[in-house]
């Protein structure tokens, strides 16, 4: 289903119809997730600035969502809207909810690609915190913290 009458781009009817399946993730209503997949999957081969508000809602909002597609995405975009929604699922995380430490250490990744000093505490508080997985987080936690401190 699409919400507008005429997109202007191709990128533009992606962001909608992943609007739609949030919507649709929201309301409980037809939702099985394989949609909102494939429609996260297409934003990864072509990434636009205007997924990361709907983007960043999904990957707050829906844990069983294709989070660290989403994180790569806005890693590649490297827009700062995209920060505190980072931050705030990294705060959520641990070695029981991402078994392996992929999901901390793609959003350290993508905390040091866009570039924004305010990572910069949070990053360092993941530094110290005891991991299964430490030694794997933090080779991404200490290249994020050296791309923020160059900036």
């Amino acid at each position: 289903m699409i919400l507008s009458n005429s997109p202007d781009t191709f990128d533009e009817i992606l962001v909608e119809e992943l609007e739609a399946e949030y919507q649709a993730f929201k309301s409980g209503k037809n939702f099985t997730g394989e949609a909102e997949y494939a429609l996260i999957c297409a934003l990864w081969r072509r990434p636009t600035p205007k997924a990361v508000p709907v983007l960043t809602r999904i990957l707050v909002e829906d844990p069983t969502s294709g989070r660290e597609e989403i994180v790569r995405i806005l890693s590649d975009l490297g827009d700062k809207r995209a920060v505190n929604p980072l931050l705030a699922v990294l705060e959520t995380l641990d070695d029981d909810n991402d078994i392996g430490g992929h999901l901390r250490s793609a959003i350290a990744e993508a905390l040091g690609a866009i570039g924004d000093p305010s990572a910069l505490a949070p990053l360092q508080r993941l530094e110290s915190a005891p991991s299964v997985d430490s030694k794997k987080i933090a080779r991404y936690i200490k290249w994020a913290i050296e791309q923020l401190r160059n900036e």
